[in-house]
């Protein structure tokens, strides 16, 4: 048999995204931050990161963009400076 016909045989999994539950955790371990925390960097109430990490709400995409880009800096980017540009994103309490 040819490796053309074996690789033509093999079976795959299809590929899944992953879900707004998987994106959230995965990037709150990578960050290694509270619920609290991320609550306060996307801007959400202090029970909304619970529900996103137990799958009972869906992460808005603007959210899961913003988490997207905060782990990426955070692979690139020194820890001063990613530190600084998170405390930009945390709103002043009035």
């Amino acid at each position: 048999m040819t490796n053309a016909k074996k690789f033509r045989k093999r079976k795959y999994r299809k590929w899944k995204p992953a879900t707004s539950r998987e994106r959230y955790c995965t990037a709150k371990e990578t960050l290694g931050w509270s619920h609290e925390k991320m609550g306060r960097v996307i801007g959400v109430t202090d029970r909304t990161p619970y529900r996103y990490s137990s799958g009972e709400v869906e992460m808005p995409p603007a959210s899961a963009q913003l988490l997207k880009l905060l782990v990426l800096l955070y692979m690139t980017m020194s820890g001063p400076k990613f530190e600084g540009i998170v405390e930009e994103l945390i709103p002043e309490e009035a």
